[in-house]
């Protein structure tokens, strides 16, 4: 491997294996201790605190890394090797492979993670749920309800429901 913080490995210590267990296959040493990780087809995006790295998930080799935001709330894998995430009241997406930001925009902070459904992002923050083009960030439609939306956005059979601190549960269905 390139990598020389990465080692290959196949040694079963510390391992439990059950009937068609795992093995350990390779670890490496990233140098913080991230909160999330984030595994795309070709990508593996890890994000601490006001920091995201990318790294070819076959050489383990880091592809790109970015301190320029403020503290990541949360990275939540898209399509085509895309990413969306949160801080303090904003959101981005970011190319997977090199870490290119795409579109950045002021969301409001959220309290629950988006939803990528319909080819769309949906972000629910304060008593707005809004709908936004993956492409650009640009808002499609938002739906506002009486109080904080506190769970959802979940999606089924075309429809997504959230639901708000006042016990209310909303419906919303594609025109």
């Amino acid at each position: 491997m390139g990598n020389s913080n990465c080692k290959n490995t196949n040694h079963q210590k510390k391992t439990i294996s059950f009937d068609g267990g795992f093995s350990l296959n390779w670890q490496m040493n990233v140098e913080l201790c991230p909160k999330q990780v984030s595994i795309f087809e070709r990508t593996c995006v890890l994000s601490c605190d006001e920091k995201i790295m990318g790294f070819d998930f076959a050489t383990m080799k880091r592809c790109w890394y970015t301190d320029r935001f403020s503290a990541i709330l949360f990275v939540l894998p898209l399509q085509d090797g895309l990413a969306i995430f949160g801080q303090d009241g904003n959101s981005a997406v970011l190319d997977s492979m090199t870490g290119e930001v795409k579109w950045s925009r002021e969301t409001g902070v959220s309290a629950t993670m988006p939803l990528l459904c319909f080819e769309k992002i949906f972000i629910a923050t304060g008593n707005i749920l809004s709908c936004l083009d993956v492409a650009d960030g640009h808002t499609i439609w938002a739906f506002e309800t009486p109080e904080n939306i506190v769970a959802g956005p979940s999606c089924r059979d075309g429809r997504i429901v959230v639901v708000d601190s006042g016990g209310h549960v909303f419906c919303l269905a594609p025109p």
